[in-house]
């Protein structure tokens, strides 16, 4: 459930995209919690919760997006449409939701074939 966590080219299984949904879940929680700790601390006791959430959010957001691009890119899927808008989506939902939902996408993306695997096959079939 829990292996293969930092290989992005790997394809996963419901179940690990599950795992893999729950480990960075949990890592982009404290990435976001640690940045608007800061972030409040600067501001000072004023607005400092207000301060802390934008940031949490804004960071969220960036977390999400960057992990897409990270899965997208190693297996090769930068060049879909498709995976791009999913990519997109997810940001958009980071922004409402928070990484909480924005992750769901980025699970599903981890469960795709590389297309990298495809193009050797095919190479090989040549």
């Amino acid at each position: 459930m829990f292996s293969n966590l930092t290989n992005f080219v790997y394809q996963r299984s419901a179940k690990q995209a599950f795992g893999f949904y729950l480990a960075y879940v949990i890592l982009g929680v404290l990435i976001g919690a640690i940045a608007g700790g800061i972030a409040g601390t600067i501001v000072g006791s004023e607005n400092a919760f207000e301060a802390g959430a934008r940031t949490g959010t804004i960071v969220a957001v960036v977390y999400t997006l960057v992990l897409g691009l990270l899965i997208a890119k190693s297996k090769g899927l930068l060049n879909s449409f498709p995976t791009l808008l999913l990519i997109a989506l997810a940001g958009v939902i980071c922004f409402f939701i928070g990484a909480l939902g924005g992750l769901i996408p980025i699970a599903y993306l981890s469960t795709r074939p590389s297309a990298l695997d495809q193009s050797i096959q095919n190479v090989q079939l040549d």
